[in-house]
């Protein structure tokens, strides 16, 4: 299967297991916002693989970047997909193999992502001309087993 395809279809299976409201989040800023089983917390999930999930504050403002990625990593969207009903549904379990991103990590990540989402359309444009795909070439649903980031 071709990375498009396999990029398209964990897109598709992703976008059908979001609400309307993180749909509609995911669309505008390819991320969106989970709340943990356990604690009640909200955490944002942003396009990505590692170190991609951030836990909010009450005011919505991120305050620890989290990196805990499916064994096998899976296409992006899969990954995404992965994170997000593990912490929707083993909070605890999620957050006790997830790294922990140095504190200022998150300032710097955002600055850099708000960047990146300005100039997601043109970016979208180079990656179609260019006949490039950020996901793997495996298809399906994401991993059960989680582990911590390689290298970390």
């Amino acid at each position: 299967m071709s990375e498009i395809l396999a990029h398209e279809r964990a897109r598709a299976l992703l976008l059908s297991w979001l609400s309307a409201e993180q749909r509609r989040q995911f669309e505008a800023t390819s991320s969106f916002v989970v709340v943990g089983s356990t604690t009640g917390r909200r955490y944002c999930i942003t396009y990505g693989r590692q170190l991609n999930v951030f836990a909010l504050d009450d005011s919505g403002r991120a305050v620890q970047a989290l990196c805990f990625v499916p064994e096998d990593m899976p296409a992006t969207a899969d990954c995404m997909l992965a994170q997000k009903i593990a912490l929707e549904t083993d909070e605890t379990a999620a957050l006790a193999i997830a790294e922990r991103a140095p504190d200022d990590y998150w300032v710097r990540f955002w600055q850099a992502y708000n960047t990146y989402a300005g100039n997601r359309e043109r970016r979208s444009s180079i990656v179609s001309a260019a006949g490039t795909s950020p996901a793997s070439d495996r298809p399906g649903p994401p991993g059960r087993a989680f582990r911590r980031a390689p290298g970390q």
